[in-house]
């Protein structure tokens, strides 16, 4: 049986901000988006903190212009936690983004029981491969080398606005076409074993959990 549960509330470590730290369009493009942490990670371009949603990988720059405050919030929050999030697109690529933050909030997420269900190593059908599901990045090693990265989202239709009367699983591909995503609508769900979809063919396919 598929799981459900009610929408995760998170509790931000900080007092919430009474005003923006900056007007849109003081840095870029002005956006907001409902998003999940991911985790702050160090690279050759530098340190950031990683939110994904609505499709797309937002890089918070530790250098700014985000708030000090602001980026140390991001810091403290644990991987998944829903946040309502906006500020300045400062870049663009693919479906990634550096942005600066001029205010963030609490969200909600009413897939939050299954999705801590998913994180994991699987195997994904009858395939050699492994999809490790973390946060919400799914990726995906044959023989130990990493093939692919994806960013997961949990909805209620494949991205067209036609519900399928249950959970489905969207993925986008990092580097890949930004219009272009893979759908699973899930069938069930335990802490062993996931049955998905794959409208591709009108299959199904069993994950069952890796040790």
């Amino acid at each position: 049986m598929l799981i459900r549960s009610a929408a995760l509330c998170l509790v931000l470590p900080f007092p919430a901000i009474a005003e923006p730290a900056f007007a849109p369009g003081t840095h870029g493009e002005p956006f907001a988006i409902q998003g999940l942490m991911q985790g702050c990670i160090s690279q050759e371009d530098g340190e950031f903190c990683v939110v994904n949603g609505q499709g797309w990988r937002w890089l918070v720059d530790v250098t700014g212009p985000t708030p000090p405050d602001l980026y140390r919030m991001l810091t403290l929050l644990p991987v998944n936690a829903p946040i309502q999030m906006s500020g300045d697109i400062i870049e663009m690529g693919d479906i990634t983004a550096v942005v600066a933050v001029s205010d963030l909030t609490a969200g909600r997420d009413p897939d939050a029981r299954l999705r801590a269900l998913m994180q994991g190593a699987w195997t994904f059908g009858s395939g050699p491969g492994i999809v490790q599901i973390d946060g919400s990045e799914w990726s995906v090693s044959l023989e130990g080398q990493l093939q692919s990265v994806s960013l997961l989202q949990l909805g209620a239709d494949c991205g067209d606005g036609v519900a399928v009367g249950g959970t489905v699983i969207t993925l986008a591909l990092l580097g890949g076409d930004p219009g272009a995503i893979t759908c699973y609508p899930v069938i069930d769900a335990t802490l062993d074993r996931m049955v998905l979809s794959d409208p591709s063919d009108a299959s199904n396919v069993v994950m069952m959990r890796q040790p």
